[in-house]
């Protein structure tokens, strides 16, 4: 007997390929949001043991992946936002990013992020392991995460700006809880 699954919601845009040379706003949450990164003080983020791995890690992401610069970023208690850039790549006309498996191609929004929040997940468990013994390593992150494709400089600035001041409006932020 077949089973009909709920369908998830496409958060992508269609036919849009995530390696196009652009700046893509990204949002990356905690799992269930817990404040695992930190905390706001005094308006000003103050990062805990996973927080500092998160930050370590993000300075990482040019290294292993070539053509991909991370503009600015901000590590809050329960998420992340990256302004990420995509350079000099070269796509067909029509080529997907997904192979015929569905699986992304090297160099996309997804391959990147998906290789972020595993070196994050992998180095809070080698830290957890050396000073525990625990048996269930803590799930650092959400399955999915968010993208804007930013469409121009208007665009740019504002998503600037609102990772500048993000801490500074941690209260009213969205994501508070």
């Amino acid at each position: 007997m077949k089973t009909d699954l709920p369908k998830r919601k496409v958060i992508r845009l269609e036919n849009y390929d995530y390696r196009r040379n652009g700046c893509y706003f990204i949002t990356i949450c905690a799992s269930n949001k817990a404040h695992l990164f930190g905390e706001i003080v005094s308006n000003t983020m103050v990062n805990s043991q996973i927080g500092a791995v998160a930050f370590d890690e993000l300075k990482l992401i040019e290294k292993h992946h070539e053509n991909t610069k991370v503009l600015n970023s901000v590590i809050m208690p329960n998420h992340i936002h990256i302004i990420l850039s995509i350079e000099k790549t070269t796509v067909s006309p029509g080529e997907s990013e997904y192979n015929s498996f569905s699986k992304a191609l090297r160099g996309s929004v997804s391959t990147i992020v998906g290789s972020y929040k595993s070196a994050v997940s992998k180095a809070v468990h080698m830290v957890e392991n050396s000073v525990t013994a625990r048996s269930d390593p803590t799930k650092v992150w959400q399955t999915r995460f968010y993208e804007h494709v930013i469409r121009n400089d208007d665009d740019y600035f504002r998503i600037w700006q609102y990772i500048d001041e993000n801490p500074q409006k941690w209260n009213g932020d969205c994501y508070f809880k």
